[in-house]
């Protein structure tokens, strides 16, 4: 898993929920072990993500910008 420093302002992942701590457990279904996995598994313009927040791990959508 790799801790998400920060979200961009009006970016997908904002809209979408995830913020600054969280933790990201998975990309569509993909284990996010370190940066280069973060890197390769989000090339899609469609993202399932999986995160950790307080504890609790919640799952959204996310929609790349063209």
């Amino acid at each position: 898993m790799v801790e998400i420093k920060s979200v961009l302002r009006k970016s997908p992942a904002e809209k979408a929920g995830i913020k600054g701590g969280d933790l990201l457990l998975k990309v569509n279904s993909h284990e996010i072990n370190d940066f280069l996995d973060y890197q390769f598994y989000t090339q899609e313009s469609r993202l399932t993500i999986e995160y950790e927040r307080k504890g609790s791990v919640k799952s959204v959508l996310v929609k790349k910008d063209e």
